[in-house]
C-alpha cells in the first residue's frame, strides 16, 4: 500500500514527464494542476482534485486513508466523515461522467482505489480471489440504487472502523438494497469475500447456524462452535439480512463470532438493534423529497431520489412513460403522501401509466384517510406501508390477487416454472397464470434477480408477510401448501435421477436452492398429520438433500416421524416401507443407540424385500448392518453382510449390489488380515469404481474410488510396497476435493496418517495429523477427534506414555476398537489387552503379527531372564503369521526384532541370514524407517559375525 513518500515520489516522476500520469482515459498534469478525462479538462474543486489525482497516479493501487489525509493536509484532517462525503460526491460525478470513469472503492484492509471497468483495459483491484467470485455470494441488485450513495459510504466508513454495523429502518425503506450495495462496494477488500444471509425465511432460532453455513457454501453444519471454527482466521464480511424476528439469537451468535474471529466484520439489517457489544447503528431515512411548496420542472424534480425511483418504477410497467412538467407536481405529492418509503413508491408508480398521476393523488388521499384507524398500529411509516399494500392489493384483478397470495407459500426465491405450477389449480389456464406472474413483476409486487444464469423471483419481505396473511385467511391455504409439497417432492425425485451423473458439488449447489422449500413442505405435511402419505413421499425423496446439506438434523426428525407414521398407511407399497425403515439408521452423524431394536427393524426390512420379490431393496438395511459391524470392529459380522449383499446381487442380477458388496467384502477381509482373498474384490471395485450408485441404495458417503484406495494403500504397505502405498494415499486425497469433510477425515485416519507413521516419515505424519485435527474440530466430528487425539499422543511418546494415552490404550468400548488396534503398530508399548484378546480369539487379523510382536517386546523390556524364551516364541509366531498372511512389512518387523534378540545371544549368523532373506524381498522403499533399521542391523550383525570368526 503506498505511503506518503511513495505518492510524492510518483508525483515528482509524473511532473518530469511531458505527458504526466495516465490511467485508463485519465491524464494528470501535475505541473499545471490539471486532470483530464478522455481529453477534456475536469472542473473539480481543490479537495476533489486532490483525491482523484492521487488515485489516478496510483493506477488502481489502494491508498490508505492516513496517506491520503497526510497528502491533503488540513482539508480532511480530523474529519473522516468529511472525507467520505467527498468520496460519495466524487462517485456521483464519475457515474454521471461516463461508465469508463469507474468508481472509487474502499478496501477495509487497504484503503481507497480508483477501479476502472475491464472495457477500458484496466482490471479492478483484487485480493487473493477475483472480485467476481467474491461477489457471487451476493444477490444481484434488481435495479439501480437511487439516493443512497451517501448512506452507502457512511455505512462503509463505519465498517472500516467497527466490526458490527446494523442498518435500522422500517419495512420497505430499502435496508436490504443498502446492505447489498455496501457489500458490493467493499467486496474487493475482504480476502475471503462476502457472504449474504437472508434470515427472513427462518422460523426457528436453531436453524440460524445452518442457514449461515449454507450461505458460506458449507454443508452439514448446525453447531455454532463448528461455524465459528470455520470462520476463524478468515477475512470476511458477513451480511445478515432481516434479523428482527430472531434478534436475540442473532445477537448472541454475532458476539461469539466477533469474539473468536478478529477479521470477520458483520453488516446486519433489522427493524430493531441487536444490542450486541460494539454494535454501531445506521438509521435509514426515507428517500429525499422536494418540498411541496416548490414548483419544480420535471428535470429539476429528477434530482431527487424519490422522483427518480418513481419514474423508473413507472417505466418498468410502461417503458414509454415520461415524467413531464404537467404531471410532476402529482408525482411529488404522491411520493410525499407515501413518506418517501421506496417500496410504497414502487407499488403506486406501477399504476401511474394506466391511471395517471393526477387520479392516483385523489385515490391516495381517500384511501389513506379511510385507513387511518387503530387497525394499523405501530409507527406511522409502518401504517403507511400497510395502507399502501392494502391499496395496491385492492387494485389487482381477482386472478392477480389469487396468484399474489398463493405465491406466499414459497419461503424464499423461486423460478417462474415453479410458481406457475404451484399456484395453478385444475381450473386455471397455465399460460394465463404465467402472464399474471409477469404482471406482478411489472407492478413491483415481485422482484426478479439472476442466480447462476437463472431468473429467480421473490416476494419482498414486507410483501410476503402481507400475502401470507391473505393466504392464511383464505380457504385455499392447505390446497396451495399441498401443491407446493407435491412440487418439492417431484423436484427431489428428479434430483435422485441425476445423483449418479452430476458431480457431487454441482449437485449440492443445484439442489440446495430447494432446502427452504423442503423444510416448509415437510413442516406443513407433518404438522397435524395433514397428509401422511405425502409426508412419507417427501421423506423418501428427500434423503439425498436431507443428508448432504445443513438439513441433516431436521431430516433425522422427519425420517423418524415417517417411520412412526407407517402403521397409519396399511397399503403403503413395500419399497416405501423398506426404504423408510432403513433411512434413520443410515444417517452419517450417529450410530444407533439401541442396536437390538434397530436390528429388528433392519431384519424386518430385509424379510419384506424378499417377500415382495424385490431383493435389491435389501441392500440398504444390509449396508446399515455392515456399517455398524465394521465400525465396531466386528469383522466376521461385517463379512457375513458382505456375502449376503453379493448373494442379493446374484439373485437380483444387480451390478450396483455387486459393486457395493465387493467393497464391503474387501474391507472385511482386509481387517481380518486375509489379504490374498481380498485381492479379487479389490480389483473388481477398482475396475468398476465409476459406476454410479443411485441414492436408493444408501451407499457409503465415501466415494468408491476413495474408499477402495484406502484399502489398497493399506494393503500395499503391509505387503511390502511402501512407495505404491504412498501414491495411493495421494490419489485418495486428490479425489476427496468433491466430497464432504467426513470423507477427508476417513482418508487421513485410515490411510494417510498410519502409512506416514509406518514409513517413519514423522514430518508427514504430524502435518497430516494437523489437517485431521483442523477438519475434525472445525466440523465437530467427535468420532474422528478421538482418532486424532490418540494418534497425536502416540506419535509424541518421546517423553514416555502419558496417563491419558494409557487410558485410551486400555479402553474397551467397541466404538473405538478399530482406532485402538492401530496404536501397537505405531509403538509396541501401546498394545491394549482388548486388542490382544481379539487377536487370540481370531476375530482381529490385520494387526495380529504386530500385537504378538508388541507382547514379545514387553516381555523383553521387563528384564526378566525367564521372559527371554517366551518372547522368542512370540516373535517366531508373529513372523510365521505375517508370512502366512503375505504381510511382508509385518514379517520384516518381526524378523528384525527376532534378529536383534538372536544377536544379543551371539547367534549372529542365524540372525543375519534370516533378516537378509526378508530384506532382499523388498523391491522398493529402502529409504523408509523399517528398511533403514533393518539395513543398519544387518551391517551390525555382519560386523559382529566377522569379529566372532
Amino acid at each position: 500500500m503506498p505511503d506518503r513518500n511513495n505518492i510524492d515520489s510518483r508525483r515528482a516522476a509524473a511532473g518530469d514527464a511531458a505527458d504526466g500520469a495516465a490511467y485508463g482515459l485519465y491524464q494528470w498534469f501535475p505541473a499545471a494542476g490539471e486532470l483530464h478525462f478522455d481529453g477534456k479538462l475536469l472542473a473539480l474543486d481543490g479537495g476533489d482534485l486532490a483525491i482523484l489525482s492521487v488515485l489516478v497516479e496510483q493506477s488502481g493501487e489502494a491508498v490508505s486513508r492516513s496517506a491520503l489525509a497526510m497528502h491533503m493536509g488540513a482539508l480532511v484532517a480530523g474529519s473522516n466523515n468529511r472525507l467520505w462525503s467527498r468520496i460519495a460526491g466524487l462517485n456521483r460525478r464519475l457515474k454521471a461522467l461516463s461508465p469508463a470513469a469507474g468508481y472509487i472503492a474502499f478496501h477495509p484492509a487497504q484503503g481507497f482505489s480508483l477501479v476502472l471497468p475491464a472495457s477500458v483495459g484496466v482490471e479492478a483491484v483484487d485480493g487473493p480471489e477475483t472480485a467476481s467470485h467474491r461477489s457471487s455470494r451476493l444477490p444481484a441488485r434488481r435495479a439501480p440504487v437511487f439516493g443512497r450513495e451517501e448512506a452507502i459510504h457512511q455505512v462503509a466508513a463505519k465498517l472500516s472502523q467497527h466490526r458490527l454495523v446494523t442498518v435500522l429502518g422500517a419495512g420497505g425503506l430499502g435496508k436490504t438494497t443498502l446492505a447489498i450495495a455496501t457489500a458490493q462496494l467493499l467486496s474487493t477488500g475482504y480476502a475471503d469475500g462476502v457472504s449474504f444471509v437472508d434470515l427472513a425465511p427462518i422460523t426457528e432460532p436453531r436453524l440460524l447456524v445452518g442457514t449461515i453455513a449454507s450461505a458460506m457454501e458449507v454443508d452439514m453444519v448446525s453447531d455454532a462452535t463448528v461455524l465459528i471454527n470455520l470462520m476463524r482466521g478468515k477475512h470476511l464480511l458477513l451480511v445478515l439480512d432481516s434479523c428482527e424476528h430472531i434478534v436475540g439469537p442473532v445477537a448472541n451468535l454475532v458476539e461469539k463470532i466477533l469474539s473468536a474471529c478478529p477479521q470477520v466484520h458483520v453488516l446486519a439489517t433489522s427493524r430493531e438493534p441487536l444490542k450486541s457489544l460494539g454494535e454501531r447503528l445506521h438509521r435509514l431515512d426515507p428517500m429525499g423529497l422536494p418540498d411541496i411548496e416548490n414548483h419544480l420542472s420535471a428535470n429539476e424534480a429528477l434530482n431527487f431520489p424519490a422522483i427518480q425511483l418513481f419514474t423508473q418504477a413507472a417505466r418498468r410497467s410502461a417503458p414509454d412513460y415520461q415524467l413531464t412538467d404537467g404531471n410532476v407536481a402529482s408525482a411529488v405529492a404522491l411520493c410525499r403522501q407515501l413518506d418517501g418509503i421506496p417500496l410504497a413508491i414502487e407499488l403506486i408508480a406501477a399504476y401511474a401509466p394506466t391511471l395517471g398521476t393526477e387520479a392516483l393523488v385523489g385515490q391516495m388521499q381517500i384511501h389513506l384517510l379511510a385507513l387511518a384507524n387503530p387497525v394499523h398500529r405501530g409507527p406511522e411509516r409502518h401504517r403507511t406501508l400497510a395502507r399502501m399494500l392494502d391499496w395496491s392489493y385492492g387494485l389487482l384483478s381477482g386472478l392477480e390477487q389469487t396468484v399474489f397470495r398463493r405465491l406466499a407459500i414459497f419461503p424464499r426465491g423461486f423460478h417462474l416454472d415453479a410458481a406457475s405450477r404451484v399456484v395453478s389449480f385444475q381450473e386455471d389456464d397455465p399460460d394465463e397464470i404465467t402472464e399474471t406472474i409477469l404482471n406482478l413483476i411489472a407492478k413491483s409486487l415481485l422482484a426478479s434477480s439472476d442466480a447462476r444464469g437463472h431468473a429467480v423471483l421473490r416476494l419482498l419481505d414486507t410483501s410476503r408477510a402481507y400475502a401470507r396473511e391473505k393466504l392464511a385467511l383464505s380457504s385455499e391455504h392447505d390446497a396451495v401448501a399441498r401443491q407446493h409439497a407435491l412440487y418439492v417432492r417431484d423436484v427431489l425425485r428428479d434430483a435422485e435421477k441425476v445423483w449418479t451423473t452430476l458431480p457431487r458439488q454441482e449437485w449440492r449447489r443445484t439442489y440446495s436452492f430447494y432446502a427452504d422449500d423442503l423444510r416448509a413442505a415437510s413442516n406443513w405435511a407433518f404438522s397435524s398429520q395433514r397428509d401422511i402419505r405425502l409426508s412419507l413421499e417427501l421423506a423418501l425423496s428427500a434423503v439425498a438433500l436431507g443428508t448432504q446439506t445443513t438439513l441433516l438434523l431436521e431430516y433425522d426428525e422427519w425420517a423418524n416421524k415417517a417411520v412412526e407414521a407407517l402403521p397409519r398407511i396399511p397399503d403403503a407399497d413395500p419399497e416405501t416401507v423398506i426404504r423408510l425403515l432403513s433411512i434413520p439408521l443410515l444417517l452419517p452423524h450417529k450410530l444407533p443407540q439401541d442396536q437390538q431394536v434397530h436390528a429388528e427393524r433392519l431384519n424386518r426390512a430385509i424379510a419384506m424385500s424378499y417377500a415382495a420379490d424385490m431383493p435389491e431393496l435389501a441392500a440398504a438395511p444390509m449396508i446399515v448392518h455392515f456399517s455398524i459391524a465394521l465400525q465396531m470392529a466386528e469383522y466376521m459380522e461385517s463379512e457375513y453382510w458382505s456375502r449376503e449383499m453379493l448373494r442379493v446381487a446374484v439373485v437380483a442380477m444387480d451390478p450396483v449390489c455387486k459393486l457395493i458388496g465387493s467393497r464391503m467384502l474387501a474391507q472385511s477381509l482386509h481387517f481380518q488380515g486375509r489379504y490374498a482373498e481380498a485381492v479379487e474384490p479389490i480389483q473388481y471395485v477398482y475396475a468398476n469404481q465409476a459406476l454410479g450408485i443411485p441414492i436408493k441404495y444408501y451407499g457409503s458417503y465415501v466415494a468408491m474410488g476413495v474408499s477402495i484406495r484406502i484399502v489398497m494403500a493399506r494393503e500395499r504397505w503391509i505387503m511390502g510396497m511402501p512407495e505404491q502405498a504412498e501414491e495411493l494415499v495421494q490419489e485418495a486425497l486428490a479425489l476427496t476435493h468433491d466430497d464432504n469433510s467426513a470423507v477427508l477425515c476417513q482418508v487421513y485416519a485410515l490411510a494417510a496418517i498410519p502409512i506416514a507413521v509406518w514409513r517413519g516419515d514423522m514430518v508427514a505424519a504430524r502435518t497430516r495429523l494437523s489437517c485431521l485435527r483442523q477438519v475434525a474440530r472445525s466440523f465437530n466430528f467427535s468420532f474422528w477427534q478421538e482418532w486424532e487425539t490418540a494418534f497425536s499422543l502416540a506419535v509424541e511418546t518421546d517423553g514416555g506414555i502419558s496417563s491419558r494415552l494409557q487410558s485410551l490404550v486400555e479402553a474397551t468400548e467397541p466404538s473405538s476398537a478399530k482406532m485402538r488396534d492401530h496404536l501397537c503398530t505405531f509403538n509396541t508399548a501401546l498394545l491394549g489387552q482388548d486388542t490382544l484378546r481379539r487377536v487370540r480369539a481370531g476375530s482381529l487379523g490385520w494387526c495380529a503379527p504386530e500385537a504378538l510382536r508388541s507382547q514379545a517386546e514387553a516381555l523383553l523390556q521387563s528384564g526378566d531372564a525367564a521372559a527371554f524364551s517366551p518372547a522368542c516364541l512370540l516373535l517366531e509366531e508373529a513372523k510365521a503369521l505375517a508370512k502366512q498372511q503375505g504381510a511382508l512389512a509385518w514379517e520384516l518387523r518381526a524378523t528384525t526384532s527376532l534378529a536383534r534378540v538372536w544377536g544379543l545371544g551371539g547367534r549372529y549368523e542365524q540372525a543375519h541370514e534370516a533378516l537378509a532373506a526378508i530384506y532382499a524381498r523388498f523391491q522398493e522403499g529402502h529409504g523408509t524407517g523399517d528398511l533403514r533399521a533393518a539395513a543398519s542391523l544387518l551391517a551390525e550383525l555382519a560386523q559382529k559375525r566377522s569379529a566372532s570368526n
